[in-house]
């Protein structure tokens, strides 16, 4: 018999003829061992399918006869990967030197075994069956803990290599989050590029109107002061030849006995288009609107209504600006009437309001009736009062009344914001 039983391949796919299945029992029942306890974990241990036939019968017994350690052999020699697993395992008493060199093969495996060979016949003690059996059942017991370290070593692998692909997919999920917001800060940015670029042209556009329309503006007010002086200047002419050719006289011993108008020859009121109260200073602007109206006011009852903290001056002062101001914007001749020809500076003319002042002895209240009774029929005429005795007379001769606190509020200015 040689001392190999193949000789091809590599040194470690080759068996030893010298070396008896009985001295190899311990390395071949601990293979069975562990095939057997790796069956039963989950994920089971991989293992040569030749084995299977003999685990059952291991497990009874605990011990594998001459056939089965011959099969076995032959399975675990066939199966390098396998046979160098069950080399690592920590033997101890499970197997001797000459199994663990006979698995692991390491250089120069087959002289170390056939020294443990030539050593092993020198004993001639053989193990009794009790001791057999011991160390079977401490084999299969390494063998089961062999089993459950691979098994936990598997698990924690498991477990690594989950928590590595959860990692990795969160590092994927945020590099798609990172991407997504990298295309929207682009789109973002391109739709606020076209915004600016469409704002700047749009002011561009509107700086060029504003600067059209202020040239325009600053145009049409020169034109509008233009407009304000001629209009000023033909009302204070008109208000000069009215003054001229039908002044007031200075005193009633002056003025020429009347003549008796003839039957039918009544002026008559301004009538008050339907929706206006005759009140209200809409009613009192469509008055003063009519074409040639005369507007008589009675120049105390407005002042002293509207400014009763002043001096008669400031009162008087104040009561011509706001006529003069109804006269810019309403385009109506006005005249005011105040009582007092002592009153220093009576005489003086204003330019867009024509100022009276009563004789003396005479009453503001008989110039006013005066006045309008000296003027023609066909002229309407608006009185401004609240005097009760004036409003009788006048409208008794077909004049339209407008009270003081109407033509306060027409002018913007009413009692209460004194």
């Amino acid at each position: 018999m040689t001392d190999e039983v193949d000789s091809s391949g590599p040194s470690r796919l080759r068996d030893l003829a010298f070396v008896t299945d009985a001295a190899l029992r311990p390395a071949l029942e601990l293979a069975v061992g562990i095939a057997a306890a790796g069956q039963n974990l989950r994920p089971p241990i991989q293992y040569p399918q030749g084995l299977r036939p003999f685990i059952k019968p291991f497990l009874k017994h605990n011990r594998l006869d001459a056939s089965a350690l011959r099969s076995v052999r032959k399975v675990v020699v066939a199966d390098e990967s396998f046979r160098s697993r069950l080399g690592l395992v920590e033997s101890g008493e499970l197997i001797d030197e000459l199994g663990s060199v006979w698995l692991l093969r390491p250089d120069g495996w087959e002289q170390r075994a056939r020294a443990l060979v030539r050593e092993a016949r020198e004993k001639v003690a053989d193990d009794s069956a009790k001791a057999a059996l011991k160390r079977s059942e401490k084999r299969r017991e390494a063998a089961e803990q062999a089993a459950a370290r691979a098994l936990a070593d598997l698990i924690n692998h498991s477990d690594m290599l989950a928590g590595e692909r959860l990692l990795r997919e969160a590092a994927q999920a945020r590099v798609l989050q990172a991407e997504a917001r990298l295309d929207a800060a682009v789109d973002e940015v391109a739709r606020l590029v076209r915004e600016l670029e469409r704002l700047s042209s749009k002011l561009d556009a509107e700086s060029g109107r504003a600067e059209r329309a202020e040239s325009a503006g600053i145009d049409a007010g020169l034109r509008l002061r233009q407009v304000e002086s001629a209009r000023d200047e033909l009302l204070a002419r008109l208000h000069r030849t009215d003054e001229t050719t039908a002044a007031l006289p200075e005193s009633i011993s002056a003025v020429p006995p009347r003549r008796p108008k003839p039957p039918g020859d009544r002026r008559r009121p301004i009538p008050i288009p339907g929706g206006l109260y005759g009140d209200s200073a809409a009613s009192a602007e469509h008055l003063f609107r009519v074409q040639s109206v005369r507007v008589i006011v009675d120049g105390y009852n407005v002042a002293k209504t509207a400014w009763p903290q002043l001096q008669l001056i400031e009162q008087r002062e104040c009561c011509i600006k706001l006529l003069e101001d109804l006269v810019r914007r309403l385009a109506t001749e006005i005249r005011v009437v105040f009582d007092g020809a002592e009153v220093v500076g009576a005489s003086a003319g204003r330019r867009l309001v024509g100022v009276q002042f009563s004789p003396a002895g005479v009453t503001a209240d008989a110039v006013i009736c005066d006045a309008v009774r000296a003027l023609p029929t066909s002229a309407p005429v608006v009185v401004v009062t609240n005097d009760q005795e004036i409003i009788v007379a006048v409208r008794a001769m077909g004049a339209n009344v407008v009270a003081t606190d109407t033509l306060l509020s027409l002018a913007g200015r009413t009692p209460l914001n004194r």
